[in-house]
């Protein structure tokens, strides 16, 4: 089983005043069905006060171009999106943990893009700075796919940097975008499993930093391979080796602890709107047995 931990933080900070972007690149490894539960888990337990999560599904058309896998961008746009719909499709029971499922194509096709577009390539044409850092952000992306391109006989270098660096600036586009704008959603933490790149950087630094600095605050994560030899929950196994049916029993407890965890989560959060919007004690009484109840049984999960 795949285990998610934050990076360098502190597991142990309390979320409840943040608003989070879970950004999900659909196609990359560190996406997949497995580990998109796993990270769902992380965020579970340590619960925002929202959290919303954005599908950058039709952002991946400019990787289908750089691979020749698409006549044009429109055709690139609609295989990303079909990308996207298989990735929700699969990850159905996951989404209803968040407050919010938004796809790439808000954003594209947002009136209002097309000025913060217009802004980067503008930037990218005159800036020095920021096009040496998009120039080589691009160069090392493609650098590391060199061994999927290399038999493809079609391959043109120059027209996959190119892709390459359409992605970056659409990806930046799209970032100013957000700080323009917060009628999307309103959140200061952006929590992807790697940091910015030098041309992410170099845009917040200079664009967006000291306009709102608790704006697009990173907070990375890395998954685990659970020691399958070694089971570490709640339950002790007697033999050296665990048998599967030990394994199926710990994974139904690990589930089980996982909603109880997420049902005492909406519990509190009904407990902060409801003092919120003074309703009536008899029914934040209600909420108070109820959440009450949930942390009785997940002691008792604890002690079984």
């Amino acid at each position: 089983m795949v285990l998610a931990r934050f990076g360098k933080i502190d597991e142990s900070k309390d979320f409840s005043n943040d608003n989070a972007l879970v950004a999900i690149s659909v196609g990359q490894d560190y996406h997949s069905p497995e580990k998109f539960t796993a990270l769902t888990r992380l965020i579970t337990r340590s619960p925002f006060k929202k959290t919303h999560l954005m599908i950058a599904d039709t952002l991946q058309a400019h990787n289908i171009l750089m691979c020749n896998k698409a006549n044009d961008l429109a055709e690139a746009r609609e295989l990303s999106k079909r990308s996207g719909d298989d990735f929700l499709a699969t990850a159905k029971i996951s989404l209803g943990y968040y407050d919010n499922v938004i796809r790439w194509n808000t954003f594209i096709n947002d009136s209002r893009y097309v000025e913060q577009k217009n802004l980067i390539d503008e930037l990218y044409n005159n800036d020095m700075d920021f096009t040496k850092a998009v120039d080589s952000v691009s160069g090392l992306f493609l650098a590391k796919q060199a061994n999927k391109l290399a038999g493809d006989s079609n391959f043109n270098l120059i027209n996959a940097l190119n892709h390459c660096k359409n992605y970056i600036k659409e990806e930046l586009a799209v970032m100013m975008l957000w700080r323009n704008h917060s009628d999307f959603f309103s959140f200061n933490l952006l929590i992807y499993p790697k940091p910015m790149h030098q041309a992410t950087k170099y845009i917040y630094n200079k664009y967006i930093y000291n306009i709102k600095p608790n704006f697009l605050k990173e907070l990375t994560y890395i998954f685990d391979k659970r020691d399958e030899n070694f089971p570490t929950n709640t339950r002790t196994i007697i033999s050296n080796q665990p048998t599967e049916e030990d394994m199926l029993l710990l994974d139904t407890i690990e589930d089980t602890m996982h909603l109880l965890q997420t049902k005492l989560i909406s519990l509190k959060r009904k407990l902060r709107q409801a003092r919120d919007n003074n309703t009536s004690k008899h029914k934040t009484r209600l909420i108070q047995d109820e959440f009450t109840r949930i942390l009785e049984l997940i002691k008792q999960s604890v002690e079984a």
